[in-house]
This record gives structure tokens, C-alpha cells and sequence, in this order.
């Protein structure tokens, strides 16, 4: 549980950073710098230090720019990045509460229901009942579409990350210091999904450009075999 909420809180995380790039460049951006020269002109177009001729000029210019605001508008409600990018925020807030919660129950008691994939006790099933249900809140309060280059990095850790893809002298130091193997793979799974938000965020142009998963993958496990040393 906890390791599937910390990986959509990641998965929305990048994805609200990612919009709201998209939605100031392509919209917040176009939109201030189109407005102020609008305003500009309207100010200096009747001005008496212009010739008849310029004003003209910079009447019709300013008509243009009026269409290109229009246009602009409209592509922005089909773009639609802003409320986008405001439905992953919203899913972040939640989905960090509930990680934290359950991060405290974990520290708490490594048993219950964050460290535990199979609850043996009535109250345990009664704790992952309702943690599932804030869980299924925070994603259904989004109804945007997370990219699928953000989507699939974090899909590459279920399919082939496990405690064998590290080195097993590196497995046994984490052993002697995490004790239990169901919090050694806790803490590795935890571990693994912060360096792929990283090797997401270290590249410059991501916001732009979205990576390939293949990489960002390869170079987040590089990074975790090194951690563990």
C-alpha cells in the first residue's frame, strides 16, 4: 500500500510540474507578452509624436494581435494544461497526506498494514479498507490523463525491479541493516521510486521533452546499486 501510493504520488507529482511548464509556455507566457504590448500600443497609438501613417500602423497591429489573443484562447481550452496541471496538484496534496500517514504507521509498527502485504488481524483489514478508500479518493479526483512516458518509467519498476536486480553483497549490507527482508524490500522499492523522480527532475529539458523510460530506469538503478554500497 504504501508503496503504491508513493509511486502515483510521484507519477502526479511529475505530471503537475510537467503541465504547468506546458501551460506557462505555451499559454501564461504568449498571454502576458501579447496583453502588454496590446497595451502599449493603445497608449501610443493616438499619441501626437507619431505621424498619421505610424498610427495607422500600429492600429493594425494591434487588430492583429487582438486575433492572435483569440486564437490563443482557444488553443488553451483544448491544451487544456492548466486545470490539468491543477487536478495533479490536487491529487499530490492528498496522495502526500496518505504516504505520510503511512510512513508513521510503518515507524510505528513495521507489521501493519504499510509493511504488511498480506494483513493477518481484523483491524489490520479494517486499516487497509480505509486506507484504500483515500487512496482510490485522491486518484479519482483527477480526471486527467498522466503522460505515458511518466506512466511507464514507474510501470518499469513492477515489471523488472526487484531485490535481484541489485548485487547480492549489496543486498547483504542492507540486511544487516534493515533486519526484516519485507522492510529491506520496503526501504528498496521507497528508495528506487525517489531516484526515478530524480532522474526525471535532473534533466534540464524534461519539462519540455519527457525522457525515455528505458533510460531514466536504467540510469535510477545505476544510482540505487550505488547508494547501498
Amino acid at each position: 500500500m504504501f508503496i503504491l501510493c508513493q509511486t502515483e504520488y510521484q507519477i502526479h507529482r511529475l505530471s503537475y510540474e510537467h503541465f504547468k511548464f506546458l501551460n506557462s509556455l505555451h499559454h501564461t507566457g504568449p498571454f502576458t507578452l501579447v496583453t502588454t504590448v496590446m497595451g502599449i500600443l493603445s497608449f501610443v497609438v493616438g499619441s501626437k509624436y507619431f505621424s498619421e501613417k505610424i498610427s495607422t500602423t500600429l492600429s493594425l497591429v494591434a487588430g492583429i494581435l487582438s486575433f492572435v489573443l483569440s486564437a490563443l484562447q482557444q488553443i488553451a481550452k483544448v491544451q487544456n494544461f492548466g486545470p490539468r496541471a491543477d487536478m495533479h496538484l490536487q491529487a499530490t496534496v492528498g496522495l502526500r497526506r496518505l504516504s505520510a500517514q503511512l510512513a508513521s504507521d510503518i515507524s510505528e509498527d513495521p507489521n501493519q498494514v504499510g509493511g504488511s502485504l498480506v494483513p493477518k488481524k481484523e483491524k489490520q483489514q479494517e486499516e487497509v479498507k480505509t486506507y484504500r478508500q483515500v487512496l482510490n479518493q485522491c486518484l479519482e479526483s483527477c480526471n486527467s490523463a498522466t503522460p505515458i512516458a511518466i506512466r511507464h518509467v514507474f510501470n518499469l519498476v513492477e515489471t523488472r525491479f526487484s531485490i535481484t536486480s541489485l548485487s547480492d553483497d549489496r543486498i547483504q549490507q542492507w540486511k544487516q541493516a534493515h533486519g526484516e527482508p519485507a522492510i529491506l524490500e520496503l526501504s528498496l522499492y521507497h528508495t528506487m521510486i525517489n531516484e526515478l523522480f530524480y532522474q526525471f527532475t535532473s534533466r534540464w529539458f524534461w519539462y519540455w521533452f519527457l525522457p525515455d523510460s528505458d533510460k531514466v530506469y536504467e540510469d535510477a538503478l545505476k544510482k540505487v546499486n550505488e547508494l547501498i554500497q
